[in-house]
């Protein structure tokens, strides 16, 4: 109101001690309380006009209330001059109610204020330009349609229109609140259909180099794209498939039964050394089980640099490394952890691995490097050393840096834990970047034999707002 009445303590006449008992804004009041405050008058000061007393009563009883847009506390009973007011009841899981009431010169108003429960689901709409593409909840099972309700939480959305590009955003839901997101499709080159068969039936199948959710028949526009296939039981499938214009492709992924695990041991290892597998997370520990793969060994002496040794994990085979063997033959030769400098990093010589083969008591296999010949070195360009080799080292930096790396290639189960200038085997990897607020970014990148492959990914700050698929660039290789 344009005028602010002013409240008012008056005593109360002839009032029984249990009515002033509720304390000041708690909003309880029982019938006999109320009968109690209705009984007393309010006794206003001589010459001043009539007073009014407000009494509120909610469900549930234990709501609290309060005068809005006015400094007084409420307390049940309160006088206050004549004039509008507008209360308010809240309490914890209920929708907080509001009522308008009038007080007249001298009389006595009682108010009763019911809240609702409050809402626990959010509603979501959505609106394609141009209007009519077909629009999924992609994290949730429930087909989408408009005005939908939805628990509290954020959500990923794909709106997908022959003739455009499968748009993707996120979006966020609160409870009680209606989200309506327009997504905008952008026009696409020529497209062809994409399906993917998989034995057994039933894998997962995901497009690793572009947002959208895979499903069958999706259109894509003319290009290469990463497929890999999962099913729990089986080694996972990444391939390679072209997409052709106007024509439905159909690829076939079989996909083997898993292998039995691995194990390792390491041995011989000096006093105070530690052993680090780079390409898991667990600690190492002896016999430990890993998948059938290559992988990176770190062996650490005091007073020795870092020693990096590439050992291959066979199915239901334990593996044995001899770790007096591996240092000695890279005492002396080994340069110190490679360190970073902007977009440039000082290389490490390549560590002789030669594959395994059975030792003599058939108890397992035992790997360990072997001198190098004049047919297996060349010189190193940087360091001036005579290196073997056996492999590539890949060098991975982030925009923003502190990204969580993983990195994968066609024959391991599964991804690996990227380490800095690990040493890798001559192939094609998958690496991609994750890091909390950005997009995750993946790229492919050729790991050859004797070369420092360094990879540049930029991660983009996630933007509630549609986003292109798109192709990944080319990874420089030096």
């Amino acid at each position: 109101p344009a005028h602010q009445p002013q409240a008012a303590p008056i005593p109360l006449q002839d009032t029984p001690a249990q009515a002033t008992a509720s304390p000041a804004g708690a909003g309880t009041v029982t019938p006999i309380i109320m009968q109690a405050l209705l009984a007393a008058k309010p006794v206003p000061p001589a010459g001043a006009a009539p007073l009014s007393r407000l009494f509120v009563s909610t469900s549930p009883e234990d709501a609290t209330v309060r005068l809005l847009h006015h400094p007084a506390v409420f307390s049940q009973g309160m006088a206050l001059e004549p004039g509008v007011y507008v209360i308010e009841a809240r309490r914890a899981g209920y929708a907080p109610a509001r009522q308008e009431v009038i007080l007249h010169a001298g009389q006595d108003t009682a108010s009763h204020l019911a809240l609702a429960p409050a809402p626990t689901q959010g509603q979501l709409f959505v609106h394609t330009r141009p209007a009519g593409a077909t629009v999924r909840v992609v994290n949730i099972k429930p087909v989408f349609f408009q005005g939908m309700h939805l628990a509290p939480g954020t959500y990923q959305l794909d709106a997908f229109l022959d003739g455009y590009r499968t748009a993707v955003t996120n979006v966020t839901i609160a409870a009680g609140e209606q989200q309506s997101v327009t997504i905008d499709l952008e026009p696409a080159g020529p497209q062809g259909r994409l399906f993917v068969q998989t034995e057994p039936a039933g894998a997962h199948v995901r497009i690793l180099t572009i947002q959208p959710r895979f499903r069958q028949g999706m259109l894509l526009e003319e290009g290469s794209y990463t497929v890999q296939a999962t099913l729990a039981g089986h080694d996972p499938v990444t391939v390679e498939a072209h997409v052709h214009p106007d024509k439905d492709n159909t690829l076939t992924l079989t996909l083997p039964r898993t292998a039995p695990d691995g194990q390792l041991y390491v041995d011989g290892l000096p006093a105070g050394g530690t052993v680090r597998v780079m390409t898991v997370r667990p600690q190492f520990s002896q016999g430990m089980a890993l998948r059938p793969g290559p992988h990176t060994l770190e062996l650490t002496v005091p007073g020795q640099h870092p020693v990096q040794h590439l050992v291959t994990v066979l199915p239901g085979e334990a593996v044995r490394v001899n770790a007096v063997a591996v240092l000695e033959a890279n005492r002396g030769s080994i340069a110190p952890r490679p360190a970073m400098h902007g977009n440039t990093a000082t290389p490490l010589p390549l560590l002789a691995s030669p594959p395994p083969a059975p030792n003599a008591s058939g108890s397992g296999i035992t790997t360990g490097p072997s001198p190098a010949t004049a047919s297996d070195v060349v010189p190193d360009t940087v360091l001036g050393s005579v290196t073997a080799i056996t492999g590539g080292r890949l060098f991975v930096l982030t925009a923003p840096s502190g990204a969580d790396i993983r990195i994968l290639h066609v024959t391991w189960s599964a991804p690996a834990m990227y380490a800095e200038g690990m040493l890798l085997p001559e192939g094609l990897y998958s690496v991609s970047a994750f890091k909390d607020g950005y997009d995750p970014a993946l790229e492919r990148v050729q790991v050859l034999a004797g070369k420092n492959t360094r990879l540049y990914l930029d991660l983009a700050v996630k933007q509630h707002e549609s986003a292109a698929a798109t192709l990944p660039r080319r990874p420089g290789v030096q």
